[in-house]
Formats: structure tokens, sequence, C-alpha cells
């Protein structure tokens, strides 16, 4: 595969996926985190309404639980972990492209398109091996199964 084929079919491919993939985890976590600071905010509302006392403790349990879920669930799903993640694997995608077209620093050589792809491929299996790591220390969730 010559260089030019190999940016072509791997780093672009790869560049746009981490890109789209960081905007996908930058979306849900900001829209989690929204969601969340909503409810939080309308606890202290709904604490000073004139609603008779069952019904507002019932409404304040409840938006705090929404809360508390919310906070959870964007932990769980390690969202703004991804999208930093990803994010700067995109901009090392780029820059290693860039760093190669124009024949600066490592890539000034005659190996260079040899240079490009162990550079390349070596932040993709950082990313995959953070990945990775990231997934294994999240806490199982009850309704996961096995499959069996």
């Amino acid at each position: 595969m010559s260089p030019d084929e190999y940016i072509r079919n791997r780093l672009d491919e790869q560049q746009k996926w981490f890109s789209c993939k960081s905007t996908e985890n930058q979306r849900e976590y900001k829209r989690l985190r929204r969601l969340e600071t909503a409810f939080v905010l309308l606890l202290p509302v709904l604490g000073m309404l004139p609603i008779a006392d069952p019904w507002r403790d019932i409404i304040l349990v409840l938006l705090s639980a929404i809360a508390s879920y919310l906070r959870f669930f964007a932990g769980l799903d390690s969202c703004h972990d991804l999208w930093l993640q990803y994010r700067a694997a995109s901009e090392a995608l780029k820059r290693e492209k860039l760093l190669y077209e124009t024949r600066t620093g490592v890539y000034r050589g005659d190996d260079r398109g040899t240079v490009l792809v162990m550079r390349v491929e070596s932040i993709i299996a950082s990313v995959n091996g953070d990945w990775i790591q990231i997934k294994q220390d999240e806490p199982p969730t009850p309704h996961s199964s096995t499959g069996s």
C-alpha cells in the first residue's frame, strides 16, 4: 500500500471517525449535564412553592432521584472522557498528516511513509488501549446481560 493509499484509506478514515465520535460524546455529555442541572435548579424553586407538604416532598424526592440518576448515567457512559480522548486522537492524526505532507520533523527522510504508518498506528493503538481501560473501570449495569 502506498503512503497516499494509507492516508486515504486509514489515516483520513480514522481521523474522521475519532472526530465524529468525539462530537457525539460531547453532545451526549452536555445533554446529560444540562438535564441534571435543570433538575437540580428546580429543587429549591419547588421547595419554596406553597404546595401541600406531602406532594412537595414527593416531587422534591423524585427530582433529586432523577438528578442523581443523570449524574450516575453521565459517569457510567464515560462521555466526557471519551469526548476528550477522541478529540485528542483526531487532532494528533491531523498533526501527523500535516507534518508528513510538509516533510517536517521526523518526516524529512526517505522512510517517511514507514514513519507515518508507525506513528499513526501507535496513536490508534493508544486510544484503543485507553478505551479498554475506561470500559473496564465502569461498574456493571444492573440490566446488562451476558447472553446466557
